[in-house]
């Protein structure tokens, strides 16, 4: 596959009953949108803002830094290659295994790429790096490194540019950096989404918080127009609206330790550790190929192949956790399976 990532239902041919394929809270909330898009669609006959910028100076606002150290982008993943050509012809580091969009938007743009697995990850990172690209929480393993661990860093190599991914940041319970933390490290770019936790990754919102200088240079290569009339107007619903709108994360984690209890039960599976809800299972048979095909064909179930991943191999695949009743269809799947 070209694109190969979670939540490819379209490509699946039969009903999805469960969809464990995507790092996305499952449960939305599409019914209270109804108005807030209606209301958008009269908008459509003119041009959105050129650079969203009323999402732009409401983020500022929430984050307690100034606008010229937002840029709003469509989705987390334009923000990976706006940077990826603001700083193009870098020596990038990569922690794996991760997103792969890291790699690919570096290649696109003729970075030297290096990568080292997280693991070894603080203080070993190469003289000769001029960007590190971490996810934090990261995709897929689900490791958080705390706020202190990274600020040591920024502080050790003034020399280097972080990008910083939080996209799941609110995936974890533990401290991660701060917006307001651009203003003490130049070398630190951080980047948002407001998909992941309101469950609309159709609506494509994504937003860097940085030192001003480096919000200028990204916004010297970024087009305008980029982020639609209604995503604008659904991000600042969520924003304004936020209380109403808390990540029931005490519940989410309770669903997955019960899952993750019940996986460990299967001989042919072994549960990985993670910090957030989603997590990795490493199959002693099979491959996650075929256990995904016959997840889709047999039970309409959809998980992530891992082995895509760098670092990893056809052995893992990754879940994030449904409500409980589609929790249990996976176990029951996962039981009669005979690779």
């Amino acid at each position: 596959m070209l694109f190969g990532h979670g939540d490819d239902v379209q490509a699946c041919g039969v009903p999805i009953v469960g969809n464990f394929s995507s790092n996305v809270w499952y449960d939305g909330y599409v019914a209270d949108l109804q108005g807030v898009v209606s209301e958008a669609l009269t908008g459509i006959t003119s041009y959105p803002e050129p650079d969203a910028r009323s999402l732009r100076t409401l983020l500022a606002e929430v984050n307690g830094v100034g606008l010229s150290n937002v840029l709003v982008s469509n989705g987390a993943i334009e923000a990976i290659y706006l940077i990826a050509q603001a700083w193009s012809k870098s020596r990038s580091l990569v922690v794996v295994p991760t997103f792969s969009e890291y790699e690919d938007a570096c290649r696109i743009h003729n970075h030297e790429l290096l990568f080292l697995n997280e693991e070894d990850f603080v203080g070993a990172i190469p003289d000769v790096a001029d960007l590190v690209w971490i996810c934090n929480p990261n995709n897929p393993t689900g490791r958080v490194w705390g706020r202190s661990q990274l600020l040591q860093l920024l502080e050790a190599n003034p020399d280097k540019l972080f990008v910083v991914d939080q996209s799941y940041a609110t995936f974890c319970t533990e401290e991660l950096l701060h917006p307001t933390d651009v203003f003490d490290y130049s070398n630190l770019i951080i980047i948002g989404s407001l998909t992941k936790c309101y469950a609309i990754p159709g609506i494509r919102v994504g937003y860097v918080i940085s030192a001003d200088e480096n919000v200028a240079q990204l916004l010297q290569v970024r087009i305008p127009w980029s982020v639609n009339t209604i995503a604008v107007a659904v991000a600042k619903h969520f924003i304004i609206n936020g209380d109403r709108y808390q990540l029931p994360l005490e519940r989410w984690f309770t669903q997955k330790q019960q899952l993750c209890e019940q996986l460990a039960s299967i001989e042919a599976i072994e549960v990985l550790p993670s910090q957030t809800p989603f997590f990795l299972l490493r199959l002693k048979d099979g491959n996650a190929a075929q256990l995904k095909h016959y997840l889709i064909k047999e039970h309409g179930l959809l998980i992530r192949n891992a082995s895509n991943f760098r670092g990893l191999n056809a052995s893992y695949v990754r879940i994030s956790p449904q409500d409980d009743a589609t929790n249990h269809k996976l176990v029951n799947a996962l039981k009669q399976w005979k690779p």
